[in-house]
């Protein structure tokens, strides 16, 4: 019997795919001032690969070419610092990809991440 519904084709046949990308923890623009400032959190994304000999990661890459940020373990997370660096009230948003590498036909995933700028920061005396 085929898989669940909405499970993709790669799903339920042998071969590489991306069996999850995720984000494990929410990114936040920093915000407020020296004496009472709540620091930025940066983005964590974690993912899980099987049946291939690894993985590529694009981050952001409208050409949607596998890697463009680096090559990535089968199994791992990583963090990614938002600059949050646009007009106060926007939203920095970024788009995460994973490919598989080797193994058969190339699966993929994305994911998208976003945060609100709260402020303009701390400045600067220049």
């Amino acid at each position: 019997m085929p898989g669940p519904a909405g499970a993709g084709a790669s799903s339920s046949v042998a071969g590489a795919r991306v069996e999850f990308l995720r984000i494990a923890r929410q990114p936040r623009c920093a915000e407020g001032t020296a004496v009472f400032r709540a620091e930025p959190v940066p983005l964590v994304i974690e993912w899980k690969i099987s049946g291939a000999a690894g993985g590529a990661l694009s981050v952001d890459d409208p050409t949607h070419t596998p890697g463009t940020y680096g090559p990535v373990g089968t199994e791992g997370s990583l963090e990614f610092l938002f600059s949050c660096s646009g007009e106060v009230g926007s939203t920095e948003t970024h788009t995460y990809a994973l490919y598989t590498v080797g193994g058969g036909p190339m699966d993929s995933a994305t994911v998208t991440a976003s945060a609100t700028v709260l402020d303009k920061g701390l400045g600067s005396n220049s």
